[in-house]
């Protein structure tokens, strides 16, 4: 008979064996300048709400250097745009390889926690997509505010992802 261990420390070594080999496909990007702005734990260290659209990774969005700039005024330029309030909430531009390995793991641009928004490379390879990302983690921002995040997060990702649309139209009028 084996040893007994917990099912949450099993899935816990499960999850750094399969971090490890992530971090080193993506051994590039230790060369690569970090973004945020905030000291804060790795993204991974606190369980949160993803965002999953975008049709890069972010790791290809870092190798193919497209996209808008990942900046604290772009991210500014377009909340204003599309009318995204995240009430007060930091919001961290990640840049850090493990990050963006956590992230495309979980085939996620963005992510939120208690702690605030964190905005992968692949939120900003265009505008749509990060307004939509943008709205979708103010969303979880409220949900957090309202002590509404649970395990159950299947209906939270349900009404951000069907708020998007607004905060694009919002922002399709302000650019006119």
């Amino acid at each position: 008979m084996g040893s007994k261990r917990s099912v949450g420390k099993l899935a816990g070594e499960a999850a750094q064996g399969l971090m490890r080999p992530l971090a080193k496909i993506i051994k590039k990007g230790d060369r690569l300048p970090s973004v945020s702005r905030a000291a804060r734990p790795p993204v991974h260290a606190h369980p949160g709400l993803h965002s999953r659209s975008g049709a890069l990774s972010n790791r290809e969005v870092m190798e193919q250097g497209v996209g808008l700039p990942r900046t604290p005024e772009t991210v500014d330029h377009y909340s204003r745009l599309a009318g995204v309030d995240m009430r007060g909430k930091p919001v961290d531009i990640v840049e850090a390889p493990d990050d963006i390995a956590y992230l495309d793991y979980q085939g996620a641009v963005a992510r939120t926690d208690d702690m605030g928004v964190q905005l992968g490379p692949a939120a900003f390879q265009d505008e749509e997509t990060l307004v939509r990302t943008l709205g979708h983690e103010s969303v979880h921002v409220k949900q957090y505010e309202d002590g509404r995040v649970s395990s159950m997060t299947g209906p939270l990702e349900d009404e951000a992802y069907a708020a998007e649309d607004a905060f694009v139209d919002t922002w399709r009028r302000n650019t006119r």
